[in-house]
């Protein structure tokens, strides 16, 4: 059994599998019959809409009902020469080694970096992306991790066509200081060409809510935006002590236009903001405050890591003190978790133990 057959959806091979079978089935009419074949209702197909997205979740429904892999299967009957990849496919990613089948509870992210504890940031966000909630506030101390919240949107949301997750970096002195730098960089990453000069002697002189008005303006009037794809905005960086007070009210305008769903299809992430928001608006904001990583948040890491085998309560021990030295950030910490983990999955010699 893998990862077609259980309740783990691999996200980036089910997208794969996916674009085969958009080739191999191109039609509603094709689509229709392929689910009777498969014995499912009719009542599974998915209402009209792009292609690719429309087998997108035809095929996480086959995958719930335990069909996908005869889908494949049927797919390579009417196409053998795509037998070898369709088998590669519905095979397990060794990337996925270590990690748990629930893609928020990910212990290894993108290039083996590890995610450590973080459980109400996991179940935050399950709650935010699932739940497709508009607002979430990620707080906590300097180097205490929250920019993990952004790898784990990213693992999360890989290979859901969608979902579009946009990154509004504003942390760097260099990006500037005030709502217009932050509005400037918000519409680059949006495609959207710079707010248009009202003649003010200095383009910070245009208010905050005019800025905001106008990229609201902008998105709705798009036809590009009339679309079916749900836009994750993370800005990162509003902590920094620099900021001109226009800035938090940016961000303050901003997270009422998402929560009053004038944005098409957005949700906003913010990592690190100070300012204060309408109480009014409350209960449509998940918060989320990071705490330090502890011994025990690490030493549960080692414990939950999916492994070929078992490791012993003196192995976590040590572990756990190997790399809980009390020197360096939180970075240094997951540099020597690393480099633990990826010890621990080495192949174990035929014949031979370590």
């Amino acid at each position: 059994m893998t990862w077609a057959d259980g309740s783990r959806w691999d996200l980036t091979r089910g997208r794969a599998l996916v674009e085969l079978l958009v080739g191999g089935y191109p039609s509603e009419e094709h689509m229709r019959i392929l689910v009777q074949e498969l014995g499912m209702s009719l009542s599974v197909m998915p209402p009209p809409m792009e292609l690719g997205l429309r087998w997108y979740q035809l095929a996480r429904k086959m995958h719930d009902a335990g069909t996908l892999r005869q889908a494949a299967e049927s797919l390579v009957t009417n196409k053998p020469v795509l037998r070898v990849r369709v088998s590669e496919l519905l095979d397990d990613d060794p990337a996925h080694a270590g990690n748990p089948q629930d893609p928020y509870e990910v212990l290894l992210l993108s290039g083996q970096r590890p995610l450590i504890g973080r459980p109400d940031l996991r179940t935050a966000l399950r709650d935010f992306l699932d739940g497709n909630l508009p607002v979430l506030v990620v707080r906590g101390d300097p180097r205490t991790g929250k920019s993990y919240s952004l790898q784990l949107i990213l693992h999360v949301t890989d290979g859901h066509p969608d979902i579009l997750v946009r990154y509004i970096d504003f942390s760097p002195a260099a990006a500037g200081n005030d709502a217009s730098a932050l509005m400037t960089k918000l519409r680059r990453r949006l495609g959207l060409p710079p707010a248009e000069d009202l003649g003010q002697p200095t383009t910070r002189a245009r208010s905050a809510t005019e800025l905001v008005e106008d990229l609201v303006d902008d998105l709705v009037g798009r036809y590009e935006f009339r679309d079916q794809v749900r836009r994750i905005l993370v800005v990162d960086g509003l902590n920094r002590l620099d900021l001109q007070a226009d800035v938090h009210q940016l961000v303050g305008m901003l997270m009422k236009e998402v929560i009053y769903r004038q944005l098409p299809r957005t949700q906003l992430v913010l990592t690190g903001y100070a300012g204060q928001f309408d109480p009014a608006l409350g209960d449509s904001i998940t918060p989320e405050q990071v705490v330090p990583i502890t011994a025990a948040d690490v030493r549960f890491y080692f414990e939950r890591l999916v492994l070929h085998r078992t490791l012993t309560d003196d192995e976590l021990d040590s572990l756990v003190g190997e790399v809980v030295t009390g020197e360096g950030d939180i970075e240094d910490l997951a540099r020597r978790v690393r480099s633990a983990v990826l010890r621990l999955m080495r192949p174990v010699p035929v014949g031979g133990t370590r």
